[in-house]
């Protein structure tokens, strides 16, 4: 009687001093396996806004959102999490009732009690089902199918069924009337009855050993499986909660900026310790679920890029390099090359940072800011870059444009519209500075969109000048391609200007203009002050799209539903996922008579143009698809003869897309912005035409 649970104090030691074993053995192996492996990495704080963190917490990790746009594996999993949680109460129960028989109150021998427990290790039973008939039988090629993810699965399945066993042995020795409700149990109970245990003479004798035997079943399963998540893949199980609540809560498309540049010794990443403890949290975080390969445009069409693999090098690459820990003149390991557990140039300069990856993935990893990182090191350190994107920073570097046009013709696009110009003169009533961006100042068919912008502002009377001459690059194209150098020169030299005219409002029709002066521009306020210590950043940043809802909502820009015309619109990364303006652009289509047929991957899910990250100036010639072809296909089969953009780049590798198609005489691409004009000047002609 001396091994059966709750008989004796010989037992209730025995239990206490293994499980502390255990405890303690799991103890070691997260500070060996996890905790180790973070600290050597930078410092960086991700402590502020705790209401914040802990709601996104509460969304992603207790809601489960990000699982569930998946909607069957999510809700699998979703059931398998929630069964975790709430069986929780069966694993303390389990142990009190080894010391001395005891539980936890109103739970043993209530009603609800074992009708929930019940009904939940039945659904975490068939998710478990699913979960193998999924990497058996299915196979979806993101899931590697490997010994760790069975046996893990294996475990969760024991746990379950020794837990019934326990309880089905209880009855058959004490009696169904101690757990009410229990039906799975009686179930197993019927088991161990046919088995011959309980009944009458030698058969109740049984009773207590089938209870031991399936208590210290289920004792080695629990703790072996607790035991095996930290040196397995499942690590997420336990680091996935700490990854939510340090997750970034600035906008995605907001890069890091490197504090004190020139001082630096080195620039980028390429060794484990270069990056930050939070970026070797998203690599122990991974949960291999392939998410983000599903939806990466480049990974889609053929290009060697799979974002799950940046995660998993790293990890590998930080298991690999244990030793070295703590020694600060080991030599490390390069991430950046052709090796397994490296990274390879046609994998970095392939991203488009459109963050399709960081939607999707249920742990909030944080890929973008890796891939620049290690931009950054290739570029500032080596000089290891396509010829392209040299050409197009070396264009920007000399003339602020990546087509290299002379900076003195950036405000030629607008002669002859008496557009005012800030160093000219302008009226002290000016409100907004109109952004014009590279695009819309230097690309023939982007120049029509400025010029669009620039009717519209004048029709709704709104107070506005240009820059001129004076206008810089946002520095969009030099960030993402890894040139921080120039980039900091580009955002910097904008600032002092925009504060030597006093502009508090900015507007702009290219997302990524938007995207930087909004969310980047503001990280260098106190590098300008060390220069102009009286430097104040207070600048309200807006997008064309938004600006003209405004105007339309306030009546100061009247535009009846003059188009009828049938159209999809693509949503930009950086004014969508980067940024969460969906809606404004459809509102404002819709108000000027454009009835819309969505794409099947739209919203936060629409698929990248193939544009962003550099990526503008980059050859496509890898992969089994070009990414703009794969998208503008799409576009056509919604059978919408038009397409709406909100973004330049959008504008020209859609109107390529098309051609390639050989669509273009049949589908053509308009900006928003391009379309509310064009309703002006329908509804202006149809009024001159009543008169």
């Amino acid at each position: 009687m001396w091994l059966i649970p709750g008989e004796t104090l010989f037992f209730a030691v025995l239990e206490v001093v293994l499980s502390l074993a255990a405890v303690v053995l799991f103890a070691y192996l997260v500070w060996d396996r996890i905790i180790r492996l973070l600290v050597q990495g930078q410092s960086e704080i991700r402590w502020d806004q705790i209401g914040e963190r802990i709601r996104a917490v509460v969304i992603n990790v207790l809601g489960q959102r990000k699982l569930l746009l998946r909607p069957t594996a999510g809700a699998f999993h979703f059931i398998i999490f929630w069964g975790f949680v709430l069986l929780f109460l069966t694993i303390v129960n389990f142990l009190l009732d080894g010391i001395n028989h005891a539980s936890l109150p109103f739970t043993k021998g209530y009603l609800w009690y074992h009708v929930v427990m019940d009904t939940f290790i039945l659904l975490v039973l068939i998710a478990m089902g699913w979960a193998f008939f999924r990497r058996l039988v299915l196979k979806p090629p993101e899931m590697e199918l490997s010994g760790q993810a069975l046996v893990i699965l294996g475990l969760i399945t024991a746990m379950m069924i020794t837990d019934l066993m326990i309880s089905g042995a209880e009855i058959r020795w004490h009696g169904p009337e101690e757990m009410p409700g229990a039906y799975m149990s009686q179930l197993f109970a019927g088991i161990w009855a046919i088995l011959g245990v309980g009944e009458g003479g030698f058969g109740a004798s049984k009773a207590p050993h089938a209870y031991a035997f399936s208590w210290w079943l289920h004792f080695f399963v629990f703790f072996g499986f607790l035991n095996f998540l930290p040196i397995s893949k499942h690590q997420h199980i336990m680091t996935a909660p700490f990854n939510v609540f340090f997750s970034k809560l600035a906008p995605t498309g907001k890069l890091e900026y490197i504090k004190d540049l020139e001082e630096q010794e080195s620039w980028g990443v390429n060794t484990v310790p270069e990056f930050t403890w939070k970026q070797l949290l998203d690599s122990v975080t991974c949960q291999e679920c392939g998410r983000c390969d599903l939806v990466c445009p480049a990974n889609y069409t053929g290009k060697p890029l799979s974002p799950k693999k940046l995660h998993l090098a790293l990890k590998h690459t930080m298991l690999a390099e244990k030793e070295k820990l703590g020694d600060a003149e080991a030599e490390r390991l390069p991430l950046i090359g052709d090796g397994e557990d490296q990274v390879s140039l046609h994998e970095l300069w392939s991203c488009t940072t459109c963050g399709a990856c960081m939607y999707e993935c249920p742990v909030m990893n944080e890929h973008i800011q890796k891939f620049v990182d290690f931009r950054r090191y290739l570029t500032l350190m080596e000089g290891n870059l396509p010829t392209e994107a040299q050409v197009a920073l070396q264009n920007t570097e000399k003339n602020s444009n990546p087509w290299g046009v002379g900076f003195d013709q950036r405000g030629m696009w607008a002669e002859g519209m008496d557009v005012p110009v800030y160093g000219e003169g302008v009226p002290d009533d000016t409100e907004y500075c109109f952004y014009v961006g590279c695009a819309g100042a230097f690309d023939d068919r982007n120049k029509k969109i400025a010029q669009s912008m620039v009717k519209i502002l004048q029709a709704a009377g709104v107070k506005f000048a240009i820059l001129g001459m004076e206008e810089g690059c946002c520095g969009d194209t030099a960030r993402r391609l890894g040139n921080e150098y120039l980039y900091q020169i580009l955002a910097t030299t904008n600032m002092q200007t925009m504060k030597n005219y006093g502009i508090k409002k900015i507007v702009t029709c290219c997302p990524h203009g938007f995207n930087t002066i909004k969310n980047e521009y503001p990280q260098f306020e106190e590098v300008v002050k060390q220069e102009d210590p009286e430097f104040v950043w207070d600048v309200e940043v807006y997008h064309a799209s938004e600006l003209i809802w405004d105007l339309l909502q306030s009546g100061k820009l009247k535009v009846p539903e003059t188009l009828d015309m049938t159209m999809t619109f693509h949503d930009s990364c950086y004014l969508g996922r980067h940024n969460d303006i969906y809606d404004l652009p459809r509102k404002i289509l819709k108000s000027i008579g454009v009835n819309l047929r969505e794409m099947d991957r739209s919203f936060g899910r629409s698929f990248c143009c193939g544009a962003g990250g550099g990526r503008m100036w980059l050859e496509e010639d890898l992969g089994h698809e070009k990414i703009y072809i794969e998208r503008s296909r799409e576009a056509v089969n919604t059978g919408a003869k038009d397409i709406s953009v909100a973004c330049p780049f959008c504008l020209t590798m859609f109107e390529d897309g098309v051609k390639q198609l050989n669509k273009e005489e049949e589908v053509h691409t308009y900006d928003v912005v391009e379309l509310v004009a064009k309703a002006l000047e329908k509804a202006g002609s149809k009024e001159g035409e009543a008169a």
